[in-house]
């Protein structure tokens, strides 16, 4: 596992979150009072998601950093970057519902899961552990470019994010 790659990610994502943006909270509204309530729930989901995947980030540092140097912390360390998946998905159900809040949490976690096990299996230099990891990651960069292009553009038009 290449430690400088880790951490330029690492660093790349951390600096990506802290960027400011331009929210529509402070562009000019033109739109109805029903529209101000969405656009106000939008507003705060997209503040709590800065906080959350920035979050995200620290918290997948503290794994990799405590798994990769066998410090005893590295199992809490897991267990609050699964909890920061919890927070993520409860904090996308306030916008969406709590089934798409749900589906999401259950999609992250097995995302966090597949990254804790192909650690675990580079580090015991476990060859066919690092091979199912790998396959387990392309198996879900492909689920992503399944959806169709009109999907996703559907998709985006209503994201607050």
């Amino acid at each position: 596992m290449n430690t400088f790659t880790i951490v330029t990610a690492v660093a790349f994502c951390t600096l990506h979150a802290a960027l400011p943006t331009v929210s529509s909270a402070q562009a000019p509204s033109r739109a109805s009072p029903g529209a101000s309530a969405q656009s106000a729930a939008a507003v705060s989901l997209k503040q709590d998601m800065r906080k959350l995947w920035t979050d995200h980030v620290v918290w997948t540092r503290d794994y990799i950093i405590a798994a990769v140097g066998d410090q005893p912390d590295a199992k809490a360390a897991a267990n609050r970057l699964m909890k920061n998946q919890e927070d993520i998905g409860n904090a996308v159900a306030t916008f969406y519902g709590a089934p798409a809040g749900q589906q999401l949490t259950t999609l992250l976690k097995e995302h966090i899961t597949i990254a804790v096990d192909l650690i675990q299996a580079a580090k015991a230099g476990d060859k066919a552990g690092q091979q199912q990891g790998r396959q387990a990651v392309a198996t879900e960069r492909d689920a992503d470019r399944r959806l169709p292009q009109q999907s996703q553009s559907e998709l985006a038009e209503g994201h607050p994010c």
